[in-house]
């Protein structure tokens, strides 16, 4: 593209003036920047995982011109980004919101980090157990209950002797798990959940574990057998020891991430009032579902107009005492503002009254472990710091780019010479008009295909007969299809002529027979059928024009000072690889 053209020229001649002397920048480049933008760096850590995550950018380049392709694309965001700063996007609402949202999530992994980082260790001698676990498979069979006391319940059983398969068949709703003793056969170290496997690996043959809390429930765990990779060598371990030490360390974080949840909520004693969770649900059904079914089905979140409604609906109900805690509790107004400063899109689902009661919780877990995080004063950690800055240019850039293209008039005249211009991608396919009746079995279509032919009528008959829930309405009309809609039913459909009754044509679903109605041939579309993809096609010709308008006039006026020669580094290091080793930070995700 010609603006691509044009940066290449700014560069070089940007160059040429910080090599004159006639520019200086305050921001000093360093061995870890692939570019600074203005004042603002982009780190070698940045551009790998551009390269890493977003594989679809550039696909048709490697090496350095994938780099570069990458590289660009985060100098054009950091544009666009100081660009809407300086516009005052940063301070919109709809940016803050989505931006603190952010900042959150990466303030838990920093406590998460704070509180288990000086707790795990990885000695030679654990990970030589770790890749043990690795190489070995168990055995082994369970008993399940959601509560402690249910399974203490289960143990005790076991004392007095009442048979394993006997409790199971009480403990397992699944059938599969209740006839067969709760037999999960041979399991790998790294398939089930940390704390049952931590269990399991630890057992000797025939013996049970005392309950085991997994996320799903509670858990006694039998050991039936073992079985060991015998050709693990010393070297081997060497080999993949690095590797090891990393799975090692994930696999810490997260159990130890987990008991630091369990054990800080228990210390929150939080508790959900049901009857006002109640009064929440019903007005929730009333102001919201009731009235936007469709759209509340598929967007089972509370947007803002709906949340302003509901809230003005349950305006009596403000001081009802919606969650306990230690130390405090939250009505329904507390929690309603809360819930106001959350993206849409995070807020907790409405489709049911279960997963509403556990997006709750979620939501209120996350708000405590916000607050330790604040009072450990983790706001200002070097990667809570950066993640903030990352997903304000995040939404900055994309806000602003919205309302660039929210302002782009399309207008007919437009519209109508794109479509001339593009009119061999507007048409429509060859479609056939067919009726069908789907029955189970080859005899029972041989029985309706013998009815056929003495007379009867194909709609009364796939009313009565059809398994497709729509014949009843239509008669197992299935209107105009194309090749290959309904599998074979419409590559049939293409070789019978109209009127014509198929033979039993089988399916997954069973045996249909159809008849063929009516036949159209392919043709044009005309401009008023097409519009509609006219003008998605246009827009994204329109889009792309003036997104290369902007970035070559930001690129045009900005400082930037690209560090070839770590580019080039990178880019040898990388070679024609995919996939990318990446630098280490202190926190991660």
């Amino acid at each position: 593209m010609r603006f691509r053209f044009l940066k290449r020229i700014h560069l070089i001649l940007f160059m040429m003036m910080v090599i004159s002397g006639l520019f200086c920048t305050q921001t000093k480049m360093d061995g870890d920047t692939v570019a600074i933008v203005g004042n603002e760096k982009i780190s070698q850590n940045d551009l790998l995982t551009s390269y890493e995550l977003l594989p679809h950018y550039a696909p048709s380049k490697k090496g350095l011109d994938g780099l570069q392709a990458h590289l660009d694309l985060l100098i054009e965001k950091k544009l666009f980004a100081q660009e809407g700063r300086r516009r005052g996007y940063a301070k919109d609402p709809i940016v803050r919101r989505a931006v603190d949202w952010y900042t959150n999530e990466a303030l838990r992994t920093a406590l998460y980090q704070d509180e288990i980082e000086s707790k795990i260790e990885a000695s030679d001698q654990e990970l030589l157990d770790f890749y043990a676990n690795q190489n070995t498979q168990v055995k082994v069979k369970h008993l399940f209950a959601k509560t402690r006391e249910q399974i203490e319940q289960l143990q005790d059983a076991l004392k007095q002797n009442i048979p394993w398969e006997e409790l199971a068949r009480f403990a397992f709703e699944d059938s599969v798990m209740a006839s067969n003793g709760g037999d999960l056969g041979w399991i790998g170290y790294g398939q089930m959940d940390e704390a049952f496997e931590d269990s399991a690996f630890s057992l000797k043959i025939g013996e049970i574990s005392e309950p085991v809390r997994s996320k799903y429930g509670y858990h006694l765990i039998k050991l039936e057998n073992i079985r060991r990779n015998v050709m693990l060598s010393k070297d081997d371990f060497n080999l993949n020891k690095e590797n090891l030490k990393a799975s090692y360390v994930k696999r810490q974080e997260k159990i130890l991430s987990s008991e630091f949840i369990s054990e800080f909520m228990a210390q929150k004693d939080l508790k959900l009032m049901n009857e006002t969770f109640n009064v929440l649900v019903d007005f929730i059904g009333q102001s919201v579902i009731d009235n936007q079914l469709s759209e509340a089905m598929l967007n089972p979140v509370l947007r803002d107009e709906e949340l302003d409604t509901l809230s003005n609906d349950l305006r009596q109900h403000y001081n009802d005492i919606l969650f306990t805690f230690d130390g405090g509790e939250w009505t329904i107004e507390d929690f309603l503002n809360y819930l106001s400063g959350i993206p849409r899109t995070n807020r907790p689902r409405i489709d049911s009254p279960a997963r509403f009661r556990r997006d709750l919780g979620i939501l209120m877990r996350d708000y405590f472990l916000n607050e330790e995080a604040k009072k450990r004063g983790l706001q200002n950690d070097p990667y809570v710091k950066k993640q903030r800055k990352h997903w304000e240019d995040e939404f900055i850039f994309s806000h602003f780019w919205n309302d660039i293209i929210s302002s782009l008039d399309i207008s007919n005249e437009q519209a109508q010479e794109y479509y001339q211009s593009h009119i061999s991608r507007y048409w429509i396919p060859e479609k056939v008009h067919v009726q069908e009746i789907l029955v189970r079995t080859r005899q029972e279509a041989e029985s309706i295909r013998s009815r056929l032919k003495q007379g009867d009528d194909f709609s009364e008959l796939a009313r009565r007969y059809s398994l497709r829930s729509s014949a009843t309405e239509n008669g197992g009309d299935l209107g105009f299809i194309v090749w290959g809609q309904y599998g074979d039913v419409s590559k049939t459909a293409f070789e019978l002529d109209v009127g014509e009754v198929s033979e039993p044509i089988e399916l997954d679903a069973g045996y249909s027979i159809i008849k063929l109605l009516g036949k159209q041939k392919q043709r044009a579309m005309t401009y008023d059928e097409a519009r509609d993809e006219v003008l998605v096609g246009l827009r994204r010709e329109l889009n792309n024009d003036v997104y290369d308008q902007w970035t070559e006039q930001l690129w045009t006026k900005a400082n930037i000072i690209p560090n070839d020669s770590l580019l080039i580094r990178l880019a040898d290091e990388l070679g024609d690889q995919d996939q990318v080793s990446m630098p280490g930070i202190k926190r991660m995700n």
